[in-house]
Protein backbone atom coordinates (compact mmCIF):
# COMPACT_ATOMS: atom_id res chain seq x y z
CA UNK A 1 0.00 0.00 0.00
CA UNK A 2 1.57 3.29 -1.09
CA UNK A 3 1.40 6.64 0.64
CA UNK A 4 -0.97 9.45 -0.28
CA UNK A 5 0.11 12.31 -2.53
CA UNK A 6 2.62 14.63 -0.92
CA UNK A 7 0.10 17.53 -0.89
CA UNK A 8 -2.65 15.47 0.78
CA UNK A 9 -3.88 16.19 4.28
CA UNK A 10 -2.62 12.76 5.42
CA UNK A 11 0.89 13.52 4.14
CA UNK A 12 0.88 16.98 5.74
CA UNK A 13 -0.23 15.58 9.12
CA UNK A 14 2.38 12.84 8.89
CA UNK A 15 5.17 15.34 8.09
CA UNK A 16 4.06 17.48 11.05
CA UNK A 17 4.03 14.44 13.36
CA UNK A 18 0.31 14.93 14.02
CA UNK A 19 -1.23 11.93 12.27
CA UNK A 20 -1.34 9.69 15.37
CA UNK A 21 -2.54 12.58 17.53
CA UNK A 22 -5.35 13.40 15.08
CA UNK A 23 -6.59 9.80 14.83
CA UNK A 24 -6.32 9.19 18.58
CA UNK A 25 -8.40 12.35 19.14
CA UNK A 26 -10.87 11.27 16.46
CA UNK A 27 -11.25 7.80 17.99
CA UNK A 28 -11.81 9.16 21.49
CA UNK A 29 -14.04 12.16 20.67
CA UNK A 30 -15.93 10.98 17.55
CA UNK A 31 -16.19 14.62 16.39
CA UNK A 32 -18.38 15.91 13.58
CA UNK A 33 -16.72 17.28 10.46
CA UNK A 34 -17.08 20.88 11.71
CA UNK A 35 -15.12 19.99 14.88
CA UNK A 36 -12.45 18.22 12.81
CA UNK A 37 -12.07 21.34 10.70
CA UNK A 38 -11.61 23.39 13.89
CA UNK A 39 -8.98 20.93 15.15
CA UNK A 40 -7.11 21.21 11.85
CA UNK A 41 -7.35 25.01 11.92
CA UNK A 42 -5.85 24.95 15.44
CA UNK A 43 -2.80 23.12 14.09
CA UNK A 44 -2.74 25.51 11.11
CA UNK A 45 -3.96 22.99 8.53
CA UNK A 46 -7.39 24.28 7.50
CA UNK A 47 -9.18 21.90 5.12
CA UNK A 48 -12.47 20.98 3.50
CA UNK A 49 -14.86 18.14 4.32
CA UNK A 50 -13.67 16.37 1.17
CA UNK A 51 -10.04 16.54 2.29
CA UNK A 52 -11.01 15.16 5.72
CA UNK A 53 -13.03 12.42 4.06
CA UNK A 54 -10.01 11.53 1.89
CA UNK A 55 -7.78 11.55 4.98
CA UNK A 56 -9.93 8.84 6.57
CA UNK A 57 -9.73 6.76 3.36
CA UNK A 58 -5.99 7.27 2.90
CA UNK A 59 -3.32 4.54 3.09
CA UNK A 60 -1.99 6.36 6.18
CA UNK A 61 -5.38 5.96 7.89
CA UNK A 62 -5.42 2.26 7.04
CA UNK A 63 -1.92 1.92 8.49
CA UNK A 64 -3.02 3.79 11.63
CA UNK A 65 -6.01 1.46 12.03
CA UNK A 66 -3.73 -1.55 11.63
CA UNK A 67 -1.29 -0.11 14.21
CA UNK A 68 -4.15 0.65 16.64
CA UNK A 69 -5.43 -2.91 16.28
CA UNK A 70 -1.88 -4.26 16.83
CA UNK A 71 -1.57 -2.15 20.03
CA UNK A 72 -4.88 -3.52 21.31
CA UNK A 73 -3.68 -7.01 20.44
CA UNK A 74 -0.39 -6.45 22.32
CA UNK A 75 -2.25 -5.07 25.35
CA UNK A 76 -4.44 -8.16 25.40
CA UNK A 77 -1.42 -10.44 25.00
CA UNK A 78 0.23 -8.82 28.03
CA UNK A 79 -2.87 -9.60 30.10
CA UNK A 80 -3.20 -13.24 29.08
CA UNK A 81 -1.80 -15.93 31.35
CA UNK A 82 1.68 -17.04 30.29
CA UNK A 83 0.81 -20.75 30.38
CA UNK A 84 -2.11 -20.52 27.93
CA UNK A 85 -2.00 -22.83 24.90
CA UNK A 86 -0.27 -21.19 21.90
CA UNK A 87 -3.18 -21.88 19.49
CA UNK A 88 -5.72 -20.44 21.94
CA UNK A 89 -3.47 -17.40 22.50
CA UNK A 90 -3.12 -16.86 18.74
CA UNK A 91 -6.87 -17.29 18.22
CA UNK A 92 -7.73 -14.80 21.00
CA UNK A 93 -5.19 -12.27 19.75
CA UNK A 94 -6.38 -12.61 16.15
CA UNK A 95 -9.97 -12.10 17.31
CA UNK A 96 -8.93 -8.98 19.22
CA UNK A 97 -7.06 -7.61 16.19
CA UNK A 98 -10.04 -8.27 13.89
CA UNK A 99 -12.52 -6.85 16.39
CA UNK A 100 -10.58 -3.57 16.67
CA UNK A 101 -10.11 -3.36 12.90
CA UNK A 102 -13.83 -4.01 12.44
CA UNK A 103 -14.79 -1.38 15.03
CA UNK A 104 -12.54 1.24 13.46
CA UNK A 105 -13.84 0.37 9.98
CA UNK A 106 -17.42 0.63 11.27
CA UNK A 107 -16.67 4.07 12.70
CA UNK A 108 -15.23 5.11 9.35
CA UNK A 109 -18.38 3.85 7.63
CA UNK A 110 -20.54 5.86 10.05
CA UNK A 111 -18.42 8.90 9.22
CA UNK A 112 -19.28 8.39 5.57
CA UNK A 113 -22.99 8.41 6.39
CA UNK A 114 -22.55 11.55 8.50
CA UNK A 115 -20.67 13.33 5.69
CA UNK A 116 -23.32 12.31 3.17
CA UNK A 117 -26.01 13.62 5.54
CA UNK A 118 -24.19 16.93 6.01
CA UNK A 119 -23.66 17.20 2.24
CA UNK A 120 -27.36 16.51 1.63
CA UNK A 121 -28.33 19.19 4.18
CA UNK A 122 -26.03 21.66 2.45
CA UNK A 123 -27.62 20.83 -0.93
CA UNK A 124 -31.09 21.37 0.55
CA UNK A 125 -30.04 24.72 2.02
CA UNK A 126 -28.66 25.78 -1.36
CA UNK A 127 -31.91 24.73 -3.04
CA UNK A 128 -33.96 26.63 -0.44
CA UNK A 129 -31.80 29.70 -1.00
CA UNK A 130 -32.26 29.42 -4.77
CA UNK A 131 -36.05 29.14 -4.31
CA UNK A 132 -36.09 32.17 -1.99
CA UNK A 133 -33.99 34.14 -4.47
CA UNK A 134 -36.34 33.18 -7.33
CA UNK A 135 -39.39 34.06 -5.20
CA UNK A 136 -37.88 37.44 -4.37
CA UNK A 137 -37.07 38.02 -8.02
CA UNK A 138 -40.64 37.15 -9.05
CA UNK A 139 -42.08 39.36 -6.31
CA UNK A 140 -39.91 42.27 -7.45
CA UNK A 141 -40.90 41.72 -11.07
CA UNK A 142 -44.58 41.61 -10.07
CA UNK A 143 -44.21 44.79 -8.00
CA UNK A 144 -42.50 46.60 -10.88
CA UNK A 145 -45.17 45.46 -13.35
CA UNK A 146 -48.04 46.44 -11.06
CA UNK A 147 -46.42 49.83 -10.38
CA UNK A 148 -46.04 50.49 -14.10
CA UNK A 149 -49.66 49.44 -14.75
CA UNK A 150 -50.85 51.82 -12.04
CA UNK A 151 -48.68 54.58 -13.42
CA UNK A 152 -50.27 54.10 -16.85
CA UNK A 153 -53.76 54.15 -15.33
CA UNK A 154 -52.97 57.29 -13.34
CA UNK A 155 -51.41 58.91 -16.37
CA UNK A 156 -54.74 58.55 -18.21
CA UNK A 157 -56.43 60.36 -15.33
CA UNK A 158 -56.39 64.13 -15.97
CA UNK A 159 -56.34 65.05 -12.27
CA UNK A 160 -53.35 62.70 -11.59
CA UNK A 161 -51.49 64.12 -14.61
CA UNK A 162 -52.22 67.67 -13.44
CA UNK A 163 -50.77 66.89 -9.98
CA UNK A 164 -47.76 65.07 -11.47
CA UNK A 165 -47.00 67.96 -13.86
CA UNK A 166 -47.37 70.62 -11.16
CA UNK A 167 -44.36 72.46 -9.74
CA UNK A 168 -44.89 70.98 -6.26
CA UNK A 169 -42.21 68.98 -4.47
CA UNK A 170 -42.43 65.20 -4.67
CA UNK A 171 -43.65 65.04 -1.07
CA UNK A 172 -46.44 67.51 -1.84
CA UNK A 173 -47.33 65.61 -5.04
CA UNK A 174 -47.59 62.36 -3.07
CA UNK A 175 -49.75 64.06 -0.44
CA UNK A 176 -51.99 65.58 -3.14
CA UNK A 177 -52.37 62.22 -4.96
CA UNK A 178 -53.18 60.51 -1.69
CA UNK A 179 -55.75 63.17 -0.81
CA UNK A 180 -57.37 62.81 -4.26
CA UNK A 181 -57.51 59.03 -4.47
CA UNK A 182 -58.17 58.22 -0.82
CA UNK A 183 -60.67 61.01 -0.06
CA UNK A 184 -63.50 58.47 0.34
CA UNK A 185 -61.44 56.55 2.93
CA UNK A 186 -60.63 59.80 4.74
CA UNK A 187 -64.30 60.78 4.71
CA UNK A 188 -65.29 57.39 6.09
CA UNK A 189 -62.74 57.71 8.87
CA UNK A 190 -63.92 61.23 9.65
CA UNK A 191 -67.54 60.08 9.92
CA UNK A 192 -66.53 57.63 12.62
CA UNK A 193 -68.48 54.71 11.27
CA UNK A 194 -68.15 52.07 8.69
CA UNK A 195 -71.31 50.56 7.22
CA UNK A 196 -70.99 47.32 5.38
CA UNK A 197 -73.52 46.56 2.64
CA UNK A 198 -76.17 43.94 3.48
Amino acid sequence: MGDSRSDSLAAKLQRAGLLDEYFAWWLQERPAYAERKKWLEKVEMPNSNDAIHNLHRSPEAAMWRKAAAAKAQAAMDAGLPKNIDALIRKSLLDQRFNAVMGELSHKELMDQFILEGETEKLKLKRQELAVKKETLSLAREKFETETCKKFLLWFKDAKAREIADSGMSNADKIAALRAEYFKDVDALEASGGVKLPD
